[in-house]
């Protein structure tokens, strides 16, 4: 008996300095353990109704912020490992799926949108039916006296009535002073025509507005840069860090300081309305 221990205190020593010699093998995982990404999700889906978020089954692991999400509303970022994530949403407080799909290797130090996006009514995962829109957001950096503003397509119904590409601009509220962007803020719809479709988004540098009436964002089809089809303010903007912008979410005035950025989606409207957009400050 008293061997047989001598022999297994051998072996664990040996086995020690094994992992020694060959740099730590434990440190080396739970340095990849602790790789995060930034994950959050939006309900563009018109006609789904308030969803729950599942990562992995549609009965477990519910997102965080993800339960009961209305159409149009925004969870807040939330930590998730570096890893590929299969995604299910289902309608609230139920066990039907509605939409779902396996999102990209995530990334360290990411931050990542995911857009329930397009009509139940016209199948899963057709180019107009429910499907993932995902996001890969830029790092960005604002200038002192200026604003940064980052703009996504992902609307099926616009891309489907021939607006693949969307123009963003500014307009002061209450007028029609419609003024594009350019040609650097012009976001296009992209779909695989399948589940999971992966969109690109274009971030811009304007300049602030800090006194006056404000500023809004507008989008419009390409073919009609100046024409509105939906507006959104920065009072309306939903998380993220309106609360310390100032009064940029009271007195719609596009934020000025270096970490904070204004971001907007246009998804499917509802009703007569094709396009609707919603935003938040991060």
């Amino acid at each position: 008996m008293m061997i047989t221990r001598a022999a297994l205190a051998v072996l664990s020593l040996a086995s020690l300095a094994s992992l020694a010699a060959c740099g730590g093998g434990s440190s080396g995982s739970s340095t990849v353990l602790s790789q995060t990404a930034q994950l959050r999700f939006i309900n563009g889906s018109p006609d789904a109704g308030s969803l729950d978020i599942h990562l992995g089954t549609n009965t477990g692991g519910t997102f965080a912020g993800g339960a009961g999400l209305a159409y149009g509303t925004i969870t807040a970022f939330q930590n998730e490992p570096t890893t590929s994530l299969a995604i299910v949403a289902t309608t609230a407080g139920q066990t039907n799926t509605i939409v779902s799909c396996n999102v990209p290797q995530l990334q360290n130090n990411i931050r990542y949108t995911v857009v329930i996006a397009g009509k139940v009514a016209n199948g899963g995962g057709t180019p107009t039916g429910t499907q993932c829109q995902f996001f890969a957001e830029p790092n960005f950096t604002t200038p002192t006296g200026q604003a940064s503003v980052t703009l996504h397509h992902a609307s099926p119904a616009a891309a489907a009535a021939g607006a693949t590409t969307l123009v963003f601009g500014n307009y002061t509220p209450n007028q029609t002073n419609y003024t594009p962007y350019g040609s650097s803020a012009t976001a296009t719809f992209v779909s695989s025509g399948g589940a999971t479709a992966t969109g690109t988004p274009i971030n811009v540098i304007v300049q602030a507005v800090t006194t006056g009436s404000g500023t809004g964002i507008y989008v419009a089809p390409q073919s009609s840069p100046s024409t509105s089809l939906a507006t959104i303010l920065p009072s309306q903007a939903q998380t993220g860090n309106a609360g310390a912008s100032g009064a940029a979410d009271t007195g719609n005035f596009l934020p000025y300081q270096s970490l904070i950025n204004f971001d907007v989606y246009a998804i499917d409207g509802q009703g007569a309305s094709q396009v609707k957009l919603v935003g938040a400050f991060d």
